[in-house]
């Protein structure tokens, strides 16, 4: 059997293949069968997908989703970057602030939102292709709580009757949780209704500690109020 091929540069007669770098390549062998003078043929079409054309289909395949849970314009936690691709394909990545996100992907938060770019660069027998993608790097957790905390108001000291108290933050939506240590005021987290019920007129005023709990990730701080609640009042009063 011998071998002819319409263009060797790209596979040759012993099958040996070279990819082309920008453009595929169609190729067709043909095997000569030669049996005590009989001859036979038959032929063998190819397409050789050139290097640029590699790179391009495994850059398109990695997207964000393949590299945060979380959406890229509100980041909190560390990438999974690929170093490989299909094909031998290797991934560098290049960022535009290490000390936000470094290269293999560890994010650290700071004192204020940044845009992040990182930089992807995909590399084939000496070819390159690069690919940029975007993220926000959210506010550190702590930061977010000591803003929601500082936006917090309560100036409420006396309640005779039933009322309302927030349960998120007005800036970063930090959860905030509610407890009375005293039954004259029943805080639900639920509703964010407080109920008030006052002491009879018999009954001394009720004193009691509100205990506000900040939630935001792991980040916890804790704040309490002093609130009164007037016994009734006897009908003399």
């Amino acid at each position: 059997i011998t071998w002819t091929s319409t263009n060797a540069d790209v596979i040759t007669t012993s099958g040996v293949v070279t990819r082309p770098e920008t453009d595929n390549e169609a190729v067709t062998l043909k095997a000569i069968v030669d049996c005590n003078g009989e001859i036979a043929e038959r032929t063998f079409n190819f397409t050789v997908i050139s290097t640029d054309n590699l790179l391009s289909e495994v850059m398109t395949a990695v997207d964000y989703d393949d590299l945060t849970s979380e959406e890229n314009t509100k980041l909190k936690s560390d990438l999974v970057l690929p170093k490989t691709g299909a094909y031998g394909i290797t991934i560098r990545w290049e960022t535009s602030n290490e000390e936000l996100i470094t290269a293999d992907g560890y994010v650290t938060r700071g004192d204020s939102n940044e845009t992040i770019t990182l930089t992807a660069t995909y590399e084939l027998d000496g070819r390159t292709a690069t690919e940029e993608f975007y993220f926000n790097v959210l506010l550190a957790a702590s930061v977010m709580l000591e803003q929601d905390i500082n936006a917090f108001s309560f100036t409420r000291t006396e309640a005779t009757e039933d009322f309302m108290v927030p349960l998120m933050g007005s800036i970063h939506n930090s959860i905030i949780n509610w407890a009375s240590d005293n039954g004259a005021i029943s805080i639900s987290n639920a509703t964010g209704e407080a109920t008030v019920t006052r002491p009879r007129s018999d009954e001394p005023d009720a004193e009691c500690t509100l205990t506000v709990k900040f939630i935001q990730g792991e980040e916890i701080e804790t704040r309490t109020f002093n609130v009164t609640v007037p016994r009734l009042k006897t009908d003399a009063e």
